[in-house]
């Protein structure tokens, strides 16, 4: 998993995905999250 979390990490600082859980925008990966992609401006 480490592969993944790497890539999650790096699509969320460069804005192509949002973290959220239980409806709650987060900040970073850390404990269980949902993944979506960002809106495109």
């Amino acid at each position: 998993m480490p592969l993944v979390h790497a890539a999650v990490d790096r699509l969320f600082e460069e804005g192509h995905v949002r973290l959220s859980w239980q409806g709650r925008p987060l900040t970073g990966r850390a404990g269980p999250y949902r993944i979506s992609r960002a809106i495109s401006p």
